[in-house]
C-alpha cells in the first residue's frame, strides 16, 4: 500500500489531479485528450491476446496459477518485461514458485524467456 500511495502522490503531482472533483478531472481529460486511435487499437489488441492466453490457461493451469499469471501480464502490458524476482514479489510467493509459474507460461506459450539463468527476463508473447 505505500507504493500505491506513493504512486498516487505522484500522480497528483504530474497530472495537478489532488483535490478535484472527478467532474474536474474529466474537464481536464477533455483539455488534455488521448491519442483514441492508439488507445482503442491498443485495447483492440490487449483484449485479443487475453482471450487466446484464457484460452490457454484455462485447460492447462489451476486456478491459483490462473489468478497468478493475470497478474503477471497486467504487470507486463505496463512494464514490458519481468524477472523472476519481480514476479515472487508481485505474487507475494518465494522466487522458486515463481519461477516454476513463468517456465509453464513459456511452455504455454504465454510468455517468451530472453537470457539465462541469472539474467533471464520473460515478456508476453505476441502472436
Amino acid at each position: 500500500t505505500e507504493n500505491i500511495e506513493k504512486t498516487s502522490v505522484e500522480n497528483d503531482k504530474n497530472f495537478g489531479t489532488k483535490g478535484k472533483t472527478s467532474v474536474q478531472i474529466i474537464e481536464l481529460m477533455k483539455e488534455n485528450p488521448l491519442d483514441t486511435d492508439k488507445t482503442i487499437q491498443k485495447d483492440k489488441m490487449s483484449n485479443k491476446m487475453s482471450n487466446k492466453m484464457s484460452n490457454k490457461m484455462s485447460n492447462k493451469m489451476s486456478n491459483k496459477e490462473q489468478e497468478r499469471i493475470t497478474k503477471i501480464i497486467e504487470y507486463l502490458k505496463e512494464y514490458n518485461v519481468i524477472t523472476k524476482s519481480e514476479a515472487a514479489e508481485l505474487l507475494e510467493v518465494e522466487d522458486k514458485t515463481a519461477q516454476r509459474l513463468l517456465v509453464k507460461a513459456v511452455e504455454l506459450k504465454i510468455l517468451n524467456s530472453e537470457g539465462n539463468n541469472k539474467g533471464k527476463i520473460y515478456k508476453l508473447k505476441v502472436d
